[in-house]
């Protein structure tokens, strides 16, 4: 080996040594960029992360107050039901005891009834025997003025007549009496069969409040369903749509579920290329390693 050997190999061997500094100050430059592009995205995701939290907890919340406000509807219908149903029962109750009263009333009318054209028979009859006896008593009246001595007959038949007066004139109260409480019967029971339809009309609103207080249940139950689902749907979805990159050495996080990340290259390719997201470096020199190994001085 002359000293000129050792010389050309020297110069060789800076050369060398110079592309080296070279490529290794290049990809220095390139994992600061790209260190600093994915130290933003990583921002720029937890941001993003954040918001999806914040938004998620506002749902949940408006989710909780429904289900509150939800569940308040629920007992007051199902308080307003059962007041309906005591309501319902008792004017059940109320108009089965006036259809017995009425019964009862109508009964009673029905005796009444009977016994007022029993009356009448009896006063029809009375005034048929009263007619002859008043006349023998106007007969016997002008045959004691004529003749004058007989008084004990007179007195007799006098009180026999007096007698019969009397019981005429309390049959004839009584007729009157029967008749008054007849037309009383009569009254209340008018009264109570406009109370009886008063109270049929209202069970009937009452039914009808009921169905629609059940529907309304119903549609509550139904329209709240509805409601979790698409709350349901919608936390499901946004859980999906953000993905994280995988960084080297970090597990994935439960609800991670990336099919196909982007496949970043962490290297250095033959051409000396950077990935497409990451911003070109100005002003490095385009040389090659001319297939040296690359190391990082």
């Amino acid at each position: 080996n002359s000293p000129e050997e050792l010389k050309q190999q020297l110069r060789i061997l800076q050369k060398q040594r110079q592309e080296l500094l070279d490529v290794n100050k290049k990809w220095d430059e390139q994992y600061k960029l790209m260190k600093q592009h994915y130290s933003l995205k990583i921002m720029e995701m937890k941001e993003r992360l954040t918001v999806c939290d914040k938004f998620i907890t506002e749902v949940n919340a408006e989710q909780d107050k429904k289900q509150k406000d939800f569940d308040k509807k629920l007992v007051l219908a199902k308080e307003k039901i059962e007041k309906e149903q005591e309501k319902n029962t008792k004017l059940s109750a109320e108009l089965c005891e006036i259809k017995q009263q009425s019964l009862n009333l109508k009964e009673q009318n029905a005796t009444l009834t009977k016994r007022k054209d029993h009356q009448e028979c009896e006063i029809q009859r009375l005034n048929k025997t009263r007619l002859p006896i008043l006349k023998i008593y106007c007969v016997f009246n002008s045959e004691c003025l004529q003749k004058g001595p007989i008084v004990w007959n007179y007195k007799e038949t006098a009180t026999q007549i007096e007698v019969l007066r009397h019981q005429a004139q309390i049959y004839e109260n009584d007729f009157k009496e029967e008749r008054r409480d007849r037309e009383r019967l009569k009254e209340r029971n008018e009264e109570l069969e406009k109370r009886c339809k008063k109270l049929q009309s209202e069970l009937q609103i009452l039914k009808s409040q009921i169905k629609v207080c059940v529907c309304e249940k119903h549609s509550y139950t139904y329209s709240m369903q509805i409601y979790c689902k698409s709350i349901l749907c919608f936390s499901t979805e946004s859980q999906t749509s953000l993905w994280i990159p995988q960084l080297p050495g970090v597990p994935m996080m439960h609800g991670d579920r990336q099919q196909h990340p982007p496949n970043y290259q962490w290297y250095v390719s033959a051409s000396d290329q950077l990935p497409p997201d990451v911003p070109q470096p100005r002003n490095l020199p385009n040389k090659e390693a001319n297939g040296k190994t690359k190391t990082h001085y």
